[in-house]
């Protein structure tokens, strides 16, 4: 026989059922797993990612994709009480609620203080940029920088750059989301 998880006329436990006429709701704590987005950066480099550049290095922002119109999607529980046959009877149901978000996936390269440095760079970045930004879509950004450096040291060692490995990525997405919507 199953075990059912609603009790009729029982005092309320931990996780199950209300279900004694005229019972106030007991709300049942559930944990709430979401995903929230990184707190969008300010412009330009900052100051934690300059610091990791190695002395006699410079650094500087590439922005490689903005997505507008991402979307979001989160679970919460919420307490939902019917009364059936005279009893009030309350269970956590899940609720669905949905956002968008403006995404902007970006790459800090940090580069030694060579002449010509940032425009060889910058012929390369279209290159690498693609495995940038399908690592960051795939992965939420873990294989990005990896994958970027990759691509762009070479390219760098193809157009014959002696400084090629000694530049180094750091990668990442920001966003800015509107409110959740019920759906």
């Amino acid at each position: 026989m199953a075990d059912f998880p609603i009790e009729f006329d029982a005092k309320a436990a931990a996780g199950r059922a209300v279900t004694q006429p005229d019972a106030k709701p007991v709300e049942v704590p559930i944990p709430k797993f979401t995903v929230e987005p990184p707190v969008p950066a300010p412009t330009g480099v900052p100051p934690a990612t300059r610091a990791a550049a190695a002395a006699g290095q410079q650094t500087h922002r590439f922005i490689l994709a903005t997505l507008n119109g991402w979307p979001e999607v989160k679970t919460e529980w919420e307490l939902q009480c019917k009364t059936i046959f005279g009893h009030k009877i309350c269970i956590n149901v899940p609720v669905f609620y949905r956002r968008t978000c403006h995404v902007v996936v970006y790459v800090d390269v940090h580069y030694p203080s060579v002449a010509g440095a940032l425009q060889d760079i910058t012929q390369c970045v279209v290159s690498a940029a693609l495995a940038a930004v399908i690592a960051a879509i795939l992965l939420h950004g873990a294989g990005a920088a990896p994958a970027f450096q990759a691509a762009l040291i070479a390219c760098l060692v193809a157009k014959g750059k002696t400084w090629a490995h000694e530049i180094s990525v750091n990668a990442g997405a920001t966003s800015e989301c509107g409110g959740w919507t019920r759906i």
